[in-house]
């Protein structure tokens, strides 16, 4: 489709310009592949429910709760979008590997979206050098290539809402109607990213405007003018009606539930901070006017909003408290991208004919943080905010083109020899140390818990957990356990709370546990049958963090690890992190411990 847009005047050079194109992003795929089964070394709560939704689809045409079928259009569960797990369902109807089904579309949509980014900087500067740079800078961005390799769905919305910018500014006419259904899929995407929905639609519709209609439009050229412009109309009701039919309907859906997660529906915050910040004031006349619920509103969205431009979360640190299946020690970018976006954003700003191209990517750049400023759960950059991400790399892309156009030979090997450095040391950070500071918390013991699962398929296992659904969605993904023969069993489960499958029940409530053959796995991290299982049970083991060797869960009635030998705290000298592939051996002395 987008082939034409790589014209040049020696046409024997287009076919070379393609080529190009396709093995870099063959390459970038490559490399989003190293290690997949290893790093991340979890699936977390919030990717879990996707893989799971993704392969019942696949076997049975609904959800694992067997009342949702995709064209209902509505969040299956107040967490999660209506649509990932459908665009997940070919790779769980291909794949049998949990891991890949799990993760590959992520892989393919995260790697075409470098492509769609650096087709869209062609379509927005007419430059194909700053094409191909944005290809090399989105394909190695640290937040492209960690979101292309986890299971979250903020990548899907980017993936198509850029994949319809693209298409809608590049072609012209009716030809504008094929970015309708990626607007569509973006939508039914991330639950954060629907704010940004009708400002994108609507800013991309009026800079195309703009960039070709620059004389002054008069009153008899105006019915011309709609002519002209009709399928662009046509895209903008699409738009508004969708999100109005969202809008409309969303009272009855259970994503309803997260309106209460807005801050203009936070009446406790509201009211709480009003009334404290009036006593602490000297008595007024104009306190009702300074003080009041619209000012609080107003503080508190603006500070969400500059939040999200936070220097320190951007190039430097992430954000530690809230990424923890994340490479949390190292920004959104590299440093070396911070100049590099200014020195851009000052090229394309000075510069006549990308004026227009540069206040459309400053009013998308402005639009990012709204979901981060109105949500009442604080902020979240790295995805409410995640819209800063494209056009921050389409900025950084301009910088390095325009060092390179100075033709300070010297200047352009120090930037490109300071990327690269920083690249490498990502790279060695996300590989080899990611790895193990990625099992922080318990989503690392989930995994551990549906393996030993699985090589126990002739014990009976009750799984103790403080969140007896996840841990259920992470033992089917993990096991591969959705069938056509279990799906039943399965859709029985979520409807009545009681999770099972063949030979494990997961439960927070304390069952007979007198018959010693049953296996059972505690979290530490609760206190329900704590005396009970110790009174009666034998052969006990532990699943230690492999961080501090901490116990996350106790193994009771074990007879398969036993006959291995374990140390008494966890150390991993080599990565085995790929749980599944592992031998018994292996698996038994690296997760488990003794007392």
């Amino acid at each position: 489709m987008f082939t034409k847009i790589f014209t040049t005047k020696n046409t024997s050079q287009l076919p070379l310009t393609v080529i190009a194109f396709i093995i870099l992003l063959i390459f970038f795929f490559v490399i989003r592949l190293v290690q997949i089964q290893s790093t991340p070394s979890v699936i977390s709560h919030d990717e879990i429910y996707y893989p799971a939704q993704a392969r019942a689809l696949a076997v049975s045409g609904s959800d694992p709760t067997g009342t949702w079928k995709p064209w209902h259009l509505t969040s299956a569960h107040p967490l999660y979008a209506e649509l990932p797990g459908v665009v997940m369902t070919p790779a769980a109807f291909f794949f049998t590997d949990p891991i890949i089904a799990a993760k590959i579309t992520h892989i393919f949509l995260g790697t075409l979206l470098c492509g769609v980014l650096s087709l869209l900087a062609l379509v927005l500067t007419k430059e194909r050098n700053i094409a191909v740079i944005t290809l090399l800078i989105a394909g190695f961005n640290p937040w492209l290539f960690q979101f292309s390799r986890m299971g979250f769905d903020a990548i899907f919305s980017l993936f198509f809402y850029l994949t319809a910018v693209a298409v809608f500014l590049h072609f012209g006419g009716k030809k504008k109607f094929w970015s309708i259904p990626f607007f569509f899929l973006g939508f039914f995407q991330y639950q954060g990213l629907k704010v940004v929905f009708l400002p994108l639609v609507f800013l991309t519709a009026l800079y195309d405007f703009l960039r070709s209609h620059t004389e002054q439009v008069s009153l008899q050229s105006l019915s011309s003018l709609l002519r002209k412009q009709w399928s662009t109309l046509v895209v903008l009701i699409f738009s508004v009606l969708l999100f109005s039919l969202y809008l409309f309907g969303l009272s009855n859906q259970l994503a309803g539930e997260r309106k209460t997660d807005l801050i203009f529906s936070d009446e406790t915050y509201i009211t709480t901070v009003t009334n404290q910040n009036r006593q602490l004031t000297l008595p007024s006349n104009a306190t009702p006017l300074f003080l009041n619920k619209v000012t609080t509103l107003f503080d508190r969205f603006t500070s969400q909003y500059f939040s999200s431009f936070s220097l320190k979360h951007l190039f430097v640190s992430g954000e530690p408290l809230r990424n923890p299946f994340s490479v949390w020690t190292h920004g959104i970018f590299y440093l070396i991208d911070l100049p590099l976006i200014i020195v851009g954003a000052y090229y394309l700003f000075s510069r006549k004919k990308y004026r227009l191209s540069s206040y459309y990517l400053l009013a998308l750049l402005l639009i990012a943080p709204l979901a981060d400023a109105m949500s009442a759960k604080g902020t979240w950059t790295m995805f409410r905010s995640s819209m800063l991400v494209p056009i921050l790399i389409l900025f950084s892309s301009v910088g390095l083109w325009s060092v390179w156009k100075r033709k300070q030979k010297m200047l352009f090997s120090i930037v490109v020899l300071l990327y690269l450095a920083s690249i490498a040391r990502f790279m060695f950070v996300y590989f080899y140390s990611y790895p193990v500071h990625g099992t922080l918390g318990e989503y690392f013991s989930e995994r551990v818990i549906a393996n030993y699962i699985l090589r126990n398929p002739d014990r009976s296992i009750v799984v103790y957990a403080s969140e007896p659904r996840f841990m259920y969605e992470s033992i089917l993904v993990f096991t591969n356990a959705i069938t056509k023969d279990s799906i039943h069993t399965v859709n029985k489960s979520y409807e009545n709370h009681e999770y099972r499958i063949a030979n494990v029940l997961v439960t927070n409530a304390c069952v007979d546990l007198t018959d010693q053959s049953v296996i059972s796995i505690y979290n530490r991290t609760s206190q329900f049958c704590d005396t009970q299982l110790a009174e009666n049970s034998q052969l006990t083991l532990q699943i230690p963090s492999l961080i501090d060797s901490g116990a996350v869960y106790t193994v009771h009635n074990d007879s398969f690890c036993s006959e291995y030998d374990q140390n008494r705290y966890s150390r991993i000298t080599e990565n085995v992190l790929a749980v599944e592939k592992i031998s018994d051996e292996q698996f038994c002395r690296n997760f488990f411990i003794r007392n």
